[in-house]
């Protein structure tokens, strides 16, 4: 009993005192503004449905207000929040507020308010300010970020989705692959049997990692780094590889290349192999120096 009492303490203290499950709320809506407006469209159904027959009560207020106010109370829930942390770490607990319909809540609302106005011009003054409200409280998406082209069911640039497919095509059960830092995250959408040399939580591009000395060029301490990880698949943009020392002096090859970047593999059995008798061969021959001296 007094285990499940320190747990219960600790949730609290962790979840509610660190203000983990109102960061959550944050980073799933975006803005408090969204949050606003749908407590507010919450109201605006009641007061609008409530005065209708009990059926239309049943079939909008429970999927439409009632649901999300419970599913709301349980995600803000220290307890729940605590044990979602716990189970399936942060990243994954903010995505509980997904399953929350804000965006549809606040669409019926306004659709609800406009069809209460009876007069034409009411009617699209009141239209006009929903779209307005909408722009003003979401983001545009199309201002995210350089739009781009893609023709590929995965939504990523195509040039990404070609080496990743062409690692895929080798002949081969293991495959490990690192490249620029979109990679860690695009890889496992399209081929989840590429194994990645970092995962999606790197934070960043550290200086210890072969992620940065892909970005350096370095072709030396990537061929150390892919012995030590056992990484085979080596992706380079055209931008970082370096042409006075190009990878393919280090035992790489080039399999596939294109517009932005060049997909190198090595045999890492191989290297790993020569990498052993190096250190052999240095170790004997420093042994030797040194029976000598």
């Amino acid at each position: 009993m007094d285990a499940i009492k320190d747990f219960i303490r600790g949730a609290y203290t962790d979840s509610l005192y660190k203000g983990t499950a109102v960061d959550a709320l944050d980073r799933a809506g975006g803005n408090t503004r969204l949050w606003g407006a749908f407590m507010l469209s919450m109201l605006i159904i009641l007061c609008i449905v409530y005065k209708k027959d009990e059926k239309v009560n049943k079939r909008i207020i429970i999927p439409y207000v009632i649901a999300p106010v419970i599913m709301m109370f349980v995600n803000l829930n220290p307890v729940f929040a605590a044990i979602m942390i716990k189970v399936n770490e942060t990243s994954v607990y903010w995505r509980v507020y997904w399953l929350i319909p804000s965006v549809i809540i606040i669409a019926i609302a306004i659709t609800l308010v406009i069809f209460q106005i009876e007069k034409k011009f009411p009617k699209m003054v009141a239209f006009v300010l929903a779209i307005f409200c909408i722009y003003n409280f979401g983001g545009l998406a199309y201002g995210v970020g350089e739009p781009r082209n893609v023709s590929n069911f995965y939504k990523l640039p195509d040039y990404e989705v070609e080496m990743i497919q062409t690692v895929s095509a080798e002949e081969g059960d293991y495959k490990k692959l690192c490249g620029p830092n979109e990679f860690q995250i695009h890889t496992r959408q399209i081929d989840a049997n590429i194994l990645s040399t970092y995962d999606r939580f790197m934070n960043g591009v550290p200086s210890w990692s072969m992620v940065y000395d892909i970005y350096q060029g370095d072709g030396a301490k990537i061929l150390a780094k892919s012995i030590q990880t056992r990484t085979n698949y080596i992706i380079m943009d055209h931008e970082n590889e370096n042409e006075e020392d190009p990878l393919t002096n280090y035992g790489f090859e080039i399999i596939k290349t294109n517009d932005k970047y060049t997909l190198y593999k090595i045999d890492i059995d191989k290297a790993i192999a020569e990498k052993e008798a190096a250190d052999a061969a240095k170790a004997a021959q420093a042994n030797k120096t040194k029976t000598k001296n």
